[in-house]
């Protein structure tokens, strides 16, 4: 059952372009006595005790006995409350798991992101302050919980225990119905092949930009206006952006040659002169930080600059010289938004 399960995680993730180098089983934890041995070192430790058969662990005595509440960010007040390591039944919780999970992830890595949701953000604290308290410095201190909210339909409830959801099947399935209404006037024009092609990819790009676009611990609510609209922040305005570019370069007919960039006087030309130089530490921000919406912020301020460039420049019929030099930085502009789009796992068409 869980093999069939994972056989249409996998496809969906597929087709959104998405793949994972390797599946853990929580069970291989429990059957290779990764739990059990963890289980008997926290046992060990003087600040778990029994009550009755089940174990509980304090958590909150572990910060005060090695003055922890700097070093993990704690209030002076607060108390982490403590966690429980086996029920009274016998057994365990998904966080005792995790305690030995961790310990075996850190096995190949010296620094792990966990990407769980914001509501696990105590259990993630009592992972690490757990293994802190085993001598596990390294994966106490370089454990990162990623957190993300929940993505909201308008006018949609889901719950896990009454099982009402939205598939990410279903969303893309909408995504690429609207986008299909929208370029209905375009298919002659691109053809069967390639109409499918700008479908497809404005559709999972415009959902993936809007989730990469806000900071992934808040709430996103969901709305087809906004992720598919062609005049402010989203997936598609960027693409527009870049096919505009593309069509000023194919008009053109040839790259420049040695433009000289100082003919670039108009005001707009030196802010996207600017932005253009600003990839390089905008990537580096977003890496260091796991700050994807900074990419995303940053594609799309180039966007909307682009934008206005093109509404109040005119490059195709400049004076030679200055014509070459704004078709070089229509180029480099055209190049920016394709590569920081790539690293948000966005691919752009070149018509739309």
């Amino acid at each position: 059952m869980v093999e069939r399960c994972l056989e249409g995680i996998k496809l969906s993730l597929f087709e959104a372009g998405i793949e994972f180098d390797k599946w853990d089983w929580e069970g291989e934890l429990l059957w290779g006595g990764y739990v059990k041995k963890t289980l008997v070192r926290l046992a060990e430790l003087p600040f778990t005790s029994r009550d009755g058969t089940a174990l509980k662990l304090d958590v909150n005595g572990i910060v005060e006995a090695y003055n922890l509440r700097e070093q993990f960010g704690l209030a002076p007040n607060y108390e982490v409350p403590e966690l429980t390591l086996v029920r009274s039944d016998g057994t365990t919780l998904y966080s005792t798991r995790d305690i030995a999970y961790s310990l075996v992830k850190f096995q190949d890595s010296d620094r792990v992101i966990n990407v769980i949701a914001s509501e696990q953000t105590l259990p993630q604290l009592q992972i690490r302050l757990a293994l802190y308290a085993l001598g596990e410095r390294t994966p106490a201190l370089n454990m990162i919980h990623y957190a993300y909210g929940l993505v909201e339909l308008p006018g949609v409830k889901m719950s896990k225990r009454k099982a009402h959801f939205i598939t990410l099947d279903e969303v893309v399935q909408q995504a690429k119905a609207k986008v299909d209404q929208t370029l209905a006037d375009r298919k002659q024009l691109l053809g069967q092949e390639e109409s499918q092609r700008v479908i497809d990819n404005v559709a999972y790009g415009a959902i993936k930009f809007a989730m990469l676009s806000l900071s992934s611990a808040k709430n996103l609510t969901f709305t087809w206006d906004r992720v598919l609209s062609l005049e402010r922040n989203s997936a598609p305005f960027i693409n527009y952006a870049y096919t505009r570019a593309g069509s000023i370069l194919r008009k053109m007919g040839k790259t420049p040659v040695n433009p000289d960039c100082s003919l670039l006087s108009h005001p707009l030309e030196h802010l996207l002169m600017l932005k253009v130089g600003e990839l390089p530490e905008v990537f580096c921000e977003a890496a260091d930080q796991l700050k994807p919406e900074a990419m995303a912020s940053y594609a799309s301020t180039v966007a909307e600059k682009f934008h206005e460039y093109y509404e109040k420049a005119d490059v195709i019929h400049a004076d030679e010289h200055v014509k070459n030099a704004r078709a070089a930085l229509v180029g480099a502009v055209q190049i920016v938004l394709r590569n920081a789009m790539a690293l948000l796992g966005i691919e752009l068409n070149e018509r739309m």
